[in-house]
């Protein structure tokens, strides 16, 4: 093993001995990862049918995930919107990957909480593994690079993001596109055949497969990723044009880009398709070109820990922070290792930009010194920071389309440049430490040791600085939550034949509507997911005449409740379910269910009711 690391260091590691070795790496890396999340997150005690959030986003997530294990896709739930149903077109996403993995967990027998949280764990290891393949391709050492892997995916983002940005929250795609911008930014090319192959097949497997897939992943994931992919690799390929003259390789770097785009139009395509046929619903994604700099990130948001951090004085730092200085956004932060990674980029940069204004131009493809190797690191970087900060970039962008406006989230694509970059200057430490051992094999033995030690502390500090603490009160809330509302769709499924349809009061527009007294605009998602075999009128794309007639019928409710018993009757509702939560005085709540004809079931923590609607009345 010494040996194998001191070829690393030297750069005589035999082609070989490098395939035999890869995937043992990867293996380390992603069991390390998963190991950590199990920790983390106390799965030994955990129950896999209730999912880790259950409230606000998460909700709407588990939707759309019920959705998929039921009818086999997302895009209409005739449960929801009752009685047209929920047709999602309205509300446009690229995100097909995540339903087809929602899909395939369904055939093993999954519920829909259970989909959910394997989906969130499974993000772990894979993070890791891509962040590894980055790092080995930029140079970083096998051990330097596995433990940086681990630090990556139990990054502060993971968590903040959590199951309600479930999607998100599998920002493994990242490395990968940065794979490709760093190749376009060093001038190398994205496309190619593997020697001794018939044309196609050679391309297949070779280089040209390998971008297709990548671009084909990203597309299929991640919108947010996406873009932020087109904007790096279309601002590398312009440096990379400039420093080097090539213009085929500037082609090259074109046609990666229409192909992602291809790819996000072809995940885009039933909408659109839909669009064209009923015409637009502007009211369905109500979004302003100010909410660019709501939610962008600002470089001390970066550096400061993040708000779940397990030692006190630093959450409360954080927290003092977030709430007193403006834009608080949704909270990015590195941690402490990634944040010294940018630091050290932002060094560079200067010293880059200096010593170019006094002798040299960028060096993009000199590999002489770790300058060099941190610089292409260091320009993507601060090309992020330029678009994602408050005020930057973005902000231009919004006066075109506002579609796109949590900027912030490009703090995941900075934290794995620094962590490039850790990877980088912990290397160069090892190499300066072993160089004065003698002879080569003690150079060796020191380099490894130095590097474990070196890489163990970066798993240590990154779970005490990264991982939020262990809130056992926090889940059984979340339990207990679930389990109520369980309870209560069992009591309606007892009292309700399987087709019928209940309407849901205070009527809420969906998606996106600011909070109701205590509920959220998703909460009227809660009857829907613990039943198989009912439908209810919430949750239907606000913005259609439907939806309109819908909003007329449940504001009708408090001021004539007997009125609008009989016109939902006539529509064919037998029941109501009140959310009390969204009334600001829950009295008055009771009151509608007793004018309505009284209740027939609650949910155990007492904020459903159910009236059955009288079809005498």
């Amino acid at each position: 093993m010494a040996t194998m690391y001191h070829d690393e260091v030297v750069g005589q590691r035999a082609a070989a001995s490098g395939r035999l070795r890869t995937p043992l790496l990867y293996s380390i890396a992603a069991a390390l990862a998963t190991l950590a999340a199990w920790v983390t997150l106390d799965l030994w005690s955990f129950r896999w049918d209730v999912p880790l959030d259950y409230r606000g986003d998460a909700l709407a997530v588990a939707a759309h995930l019920k959705t998929v294990i039921e009818t086999g896709w997302y895009e209409y739930q005739p449960a929801l919107g009752a009685p047209l149903g929920q047709t999602y077109h309205d509300y446009p996403t690229a995100e097909n990957l995540h339903f087809m993995v929602a899909a395939v967990l369904g055939w093993f027998g999954l519920s829909w909480g259970a989909v959910m949280n394997v989906h969130f764990v499974l993000g772990f290891p894979l993070a890791a593994i891509a962040l590894l393949w980055f790092l080995r391709r930029i140079g970083v050492t096998p051990i330097i690079g596995v433990a940086l892997s681990v630090v990556f995916a139990i990054a502060p983002y993971h968590f903040s993001r959590g199951e309600g940005h479930l999607f998100l929250s599998w920002y493994w795609v990242v490395p990968l596109a940065l794979g490709l911008i760093w190749s376009i930014l060093r001038g190398d090319s994205v496309w190619g055949a593997r020697e001794g192959m018939p044309r196609g097949l050679g391309h297949a497997l070779g280089r040209s497969g390998g971008t297709v897939a990548i671009l084909v992943l990203l597309g299929t994931a991640s919108t947010y990723y996406s873009a932020f992919t087109l904007i790096l690799g279309g601002i590398a390929s312009l440096a990379a044009l400039w420093v080097g003259r090539n213009f085929r390789r500037f082609l090259g770097a074109l046609a990666a880009a229409a192909t992602l785009v291809l790819v996000l139009a072809a995940n885009s395509a039933p909408d659109f398709i839909y669009r064209l046929l009923e015409g637009p619903n502007p009211g369905a994604l109500q979004r302003t070109p100010v909410e660019t700099e709501i939610y962008a990130l600002k470089l001390t948001q970066l550096l400061l820990p993040a708000s779940h951090h397990r030692y006190g004085p630093f959450a409360f730092l954080r927290g003092e922070y977030d709430t007193h200085y403006p834009l608080p956004s949704e909270g990015p932060a590195l941690g402490l290792i990634a944040a010294s990674g940018l630091i050290a980029l932002v060094v560079v940069a200067f010293f880059v930009v200096a010593r170019a204004a006094n002798v040299n131009p960028f060096p993009l493809r000199s590999h002489n010194s770790l300058t060099s190797s941190l610089a292409p690191l260091s320009f993507l970087a601060c090309a992020a920071l330029l678009f994602s900060s408050v005020g930057g970039l973005s902000t231009l962008i919004s006066f075109v389309s506002t579609s796109l406006r949590a900027w912030n989230r490009m703090s995941i694509v900075i934290a794995a440049l620094a962590l490039g970059a850790v990877g980088l200057l912990l290397d160069a430490l090892v190499r300066a430490i072993a160089s004065r051992a003698h002879p080569s094999t003690a150079r060796a033995s020191r380099a490894l040791v130095g590097a474990s030690v070196i890489a163990v502390a970066l798993v240590a500090v990154s779970l005490w600085d990264q991982a939020p603490a262990r809130d056992t009160d926090a889940r059984a809330n979340v339990v207990a939550e679930f389990e109520s509302d369980a309870a209560f769709g069992a009591e309606l499924e007892d009292q309700l034949v399987a087709g019928d349809m209940v309407f849901q009061l205070p009527y809420i527009a969906f998606p996106e509507s600011p909070p109701t007294a205590d509920a959220l605009d998703s909460d009227q998602l809660r009857p829907y997911l613990h039943t198989s075999h009912l439908r209810f009128s919430g949750a239907g794309i606000r913005g259609r005449d439907a939806e309109g007639e819908l909003a007329e019928l449940g504001a009708s409710a408090i001021v004539n409740p007997q009125e609008f018993a009989k016109n939902s009757q006539a529509i064919g509702f037998v029941g109501v379910a009140i959310d009390t939560a969204a009334f600001d005085d829950r009295a008055v709540a009771a009151t509608l269910a007793d004018e309505l004809g009284g209740v027939s079931a609650t949910s155990p923590d007492g904020r459903f009711l159910f009236v059955p609607l009288d079809s005498g009345q």
